[in-house]
């Protein structure tokens, strides 16, 4: 038996089938379901990333002003402490860590984009096709679009803990610098 003739008796054994006798509309609510999820985390994250935007510019407002950069310069020439040595090193860590903390924001929202089923790629082919191995089609490629969204959703997630944790950092920083100068 060839691969055609192989490829027609499978053709022919899934005409027999009916849809009532299988799970394929139950798999297909159960990727667009989870489709749906990955998305509204998506969206979730950004939303969150621009409160936690809005947070770090008021956070940097407050750092220009109670940490200026020519100060912790002007500390570097006086006779060095312990806690003068505190004070330049957490004062040019604000700065660092500010920057690091607004390239993890901006990484959350700029993570490449999510992958969607092509809405240009349906035509008169993909409309004709026998039902039963169109489904079997669409339930792959969700499944493939749930599992990129997933992997994206997860590194969103990486830098959002990433960014709260460095604006902690932050503002332990700027206690530490306003205490030891």
């Amino acid at each position: 038996m060839t691969d055609n003739d192989a490829n027609k008796a499978a053709a022919a054994e899934l005409r027999l089938i009916s849809i009532s006798d299988t799970m394929l509309l139950e798999y297909l609510d159960v990727v667009r379901n989870e489709y749906d999820v990955e998305r509204d985390k998506k969206q979730g994250f950004e939303s969150r990333a621009g409160m936690l935007l809005t947070l770090l510019a008021a956070i940097a407002v407050y750092t220009v002003n109670e940490v200026p950069l020519k100060d912790i310069i002007s500390l570097v020439n006086e006779q060095l402490t312990f806690w003068l040595v505190a004070a330049i090193v957490s004062g040019f860590l604000v700065y660092v860590v500010l920057i690091v903390s607004v390239i993890m924001l901006v990484k959350i929202i700029k993570i490449r984009a999510h992958a969607a089923i092509e809405i240009k790629d349906i035509d008169v082919d993909l409309l004709n096709e026998q039902k039963i191995p169109a489904l079997h089609s669409l339930i792959f490629t969700y499944r493939d679009i749930v599992q990129q969204h997933r992997e994206l959703n997860a590194e969103r997630a990486k830098y959002f803990t990433r960014t709260l944790n460095s604006i902690l950092s932050l503002l332990v920083l700027v206690f530490v610098y306003i205490t030891s100068k």
